[in-house]
């Protein structure tokens, strides 16, 4: 064998063994990239379950609040109507020249609603039965 099949044979084991070392590092830090998919699946997969919970609370929550602000607007137009013939109570009060009613005096209940009278005059007073009243209510 000649002197140059000899160096070439150890520049060979040389290089072989230094590839062989270089893989082995490369391999040893490598990532698993069935494995790396497989967590970021699952991880997706959470988060997507996660969102389905959060937009189903959500959802309802949103409907117990609608159903909160329909209560409270009815308890609202109620409340309006309690007013509004409170109102009607106190001018009723005031053209009549009494004064609010007090704790010993009971509160009138239910408003009478204004009849008109043969004349159209608007009155809250009940209609006179004769003559006399009907005249004297006229002046």
């Amino acid at each position: 064998m000649s002197t140059l099949t000899k160096v070439l044979i150890v520049l060979q084991v040389v290089v072989a063994l230094v590839l062989c070392g270089l893989v082995v590092s490369y391999v040893a830090t490598a990532d698993n990239y069935k494995q790396l998919y497989e967590t970021e699946s699952s991880k997706a997969r959470g988060a997507i379950q996660e969102k389905n919970n959060a937009q189903d609370e959500f959802e309802k929550f949103k409907a117990d609040k609608d159903k909160e602000f329909a209560q409270l607007t009815k308890e609202m137009g109620e409340l309006n109507d309690a007013k509004s013939r409170l109102e009607n109570d106190l001018k009723y009060q005031s053209e009549q020249g009494n004064s609010l009613p007090t704790n010993s005096q009971p509160r009138m209940l239910p408003f009478k609603r204004p009849t008109t009278w043969p004349n159209n005059k608007v009155s809250s007073m009940p209609r006179p039965r004769n003559n006399w009243m009907l005249s004297e209510m006229n002046k």
